[in-house]
């Protein structure tokens, strides 16, 4: 309860000393509204990597929620400055806002918050490689999104469920739950989500050999990925292309989609300075300059100088 305290009062202080934020109104749906708008901004920076940016939006989101004392909103806020303390590898800051959200939504005894909460605290448990446990959280969160009856959460933590399974060396368990998740992520039409369905099967069947099926999967996640702009996934789905079809053994075809990937994440750094893009930029440019050398391309001695560059 006082760690909760703690961070609504950082809020509220937030609010008070940023000169950007707009004067509270005293109408609650206004103030409410206010903050889902943070909380939108929010969600649509954590997308493109901008997690800083995320942070100073989740906080004023929570803030305003804070504000109305309008409980369920400061669950979510939680939740979101968790998730994405843990995208930055802020473990223990992400720790304390999963917790803070998850006492308060077991007051409330909402269902849907708790399951949002108790799934989370899954993919912590995932980052500290601790997947029993994980699993355990992650089906006790099912049981709460089947009973409050939310299809898109259900289908996030089911598809979490197939991450775990998979970790604990069980693919034909991960893979019920992977093909679950993408049914309800296409009836609910979350196209975002179902390309990260559609990724982890293609990354499942890539580990079991079975190339051709992983790289049709890889093909619908990028589909579904281009219909929501989502360029962080576009990249990623280049990149795991690549890396199948030289598995595969089609070493032209896999430098073609690592150029795809390099061309997407230059234009993501371009557009957004503040996004960090490094390792997986440093990936793409060894495996082009490995597979540049194989196949004597032209352009192997400019993969190497970027690299040399971006090491220095």
């Amino acid at each position: 309860m006082a760690y909760r305290a703690a961070l609504l009062w950082c809020a509220l202080l937030l609010i008070l000393s940023c000169s950007t934020a707009p004067k509270p109104q005293k109408n609650v749906v206004v103030i409410k509204n206010r903050a889902a708008e943070y909380a939108a901004y929010g969600n649509e920076y954590y997308r493109q990597g901008l997690y800083e940016k995320a942070i100073e939006s989740f906080e004023l989101s929570l803030a305003y929620n804070g504000s109305v004392d309008n409980e369920p909103g400061i669950v979510s806020s939680y939740n979101s400055l968790g998730k994405v303390n843990l995208a930055k590898g802020d473990v223990e800051t992400a720790a304390g806002y999963f917790l803070a959200a998850y006492e308060l939504a077991a007051e409330l005894g909402d269902g849907v918050l708790t399951a949002q909460t108790l799934n989370h605290q899954g993919e912590l448990a995932m980052h500290r490689e601790e997947y029993d446990r994980a699993v355990e959280l992650y089906l006790e969160a099912l049981e709460y999104a089947e009973q409050a009856g939310s299809d898109r959460t259900t289908a996030a933590i089911l598809g979490n469920l197939g991450s775990g399974y998979r970790k604990l060396g069980q693919p034909e368990t991960a893979l019920s739950y992977f093909q679950r998740s993408v049914e309800l992520n296409a009836r609910t039409e979350n196209y975002e989500e179902l390309a990260t369905s559609y990724y982890r099967i293609a990354a499942l069947f890539s580990e079991m050999g079975e190339y051709e099926t992983s790289l049709q999967n890889i093909e619908k996640a990028l589909e579904n990925d281009k219909k929501v702009e989502n360029s962080l996934g576009i990249a990623k789905n280049y990149l795991a292309m690549g890396i199948v079809l030289k598995k595969a053994g089609r070493p032209e075809q896999a430098y073609v989609s690592f150029q795809r990937s390099l061309l997407v994440y230059r234009s993501m750094a371009l557009l957004f300075p503040d996004v960090s893009l490094e390792s997986d930029v440093r990936r793409l440019l060894e495996y082009l300059i490995e597979l540049g050398e194989d196949l004597g391309k032209e352009q192997t001695d400019e993969y190497r100088r970027i690299l040399e560059a971006d090491k220095e």
